[in-house]
């Protein structure tokens, strides 16, 4: 440029110290970013964290496979009966215990010959079946309607273990 001033695509010209002249500011904007990295991190933690926790489990609770445990969480203002189970390959399943089809409350059934024989359905592991129309959700196959009226699966909620606990969310 010919009026003095320096842009950024140009060439620097040496320091008295031997160094280039625009490397101080360039140096100053890396520290400053590689500072703002943990805040960073800290603020998409807190976003990820922006969904409410609607139950906490103690993780020692579903220490084997297929173990389950129930809870009740607010959803549009009413109380629902909600569940979480241990799936044998280190996933989780987590869902509201209210069936699709007709609002009935649903069961976990871990003992797969009862649910075959109650339901009629051709259950491989342990389902979660609804005792007033005998809808059957296959908790494996992340709570796919197997069995009965049910439109569509049950109200799935996510799962997060750490720290011993597990938590869910929507």
């Amino acid at each position: 440029m010919t009026n003095g001033s320096r842009c950024s695509g140009s060439d620097s010209a040496a320091s008295a110290d031997g160094g280039q002249a625009g490397a101080a500011p360039e140096r100053r904007r890396l520290l400053l970013a590689l500072a703002a990295l943990p805040m960073a991190a800290a603020v998409s933690r807190a976003a990820l964290a922006a969904e409410p926790v609607l139950a906490v489990v103690d993780q020692a609770r579903l220490a084997e496979p297929w173990s389950s445990a129930e809870f009740s969480f607010e959803l549009d203002g009413e109380r629902v009966p909600g569940i979480v189970i241990r799936l044998p390959d280190g996933r989780w399943y987590a869902s509201s215990l209210i069936c699709s089809h007709m609002k009935c409350v649903v069961r976990y059934f871990g003992d797969v010959a009862m649910a075959r024989d109650t339901f009629d359905v051709a259950a491989k592991n342990p389902v979660l079946g609804c005792p007033c129309h005998f809808s059957v959700y296959d908790v494996a196959d992340g709570g796919k309607v197997i069995g009965g009226p049910a439109p569509s699966p049950l109200l799935q909620l996510a799962v997060e273990a750490r720290d011993g606990k597990v938590f869910i969310t929507r």
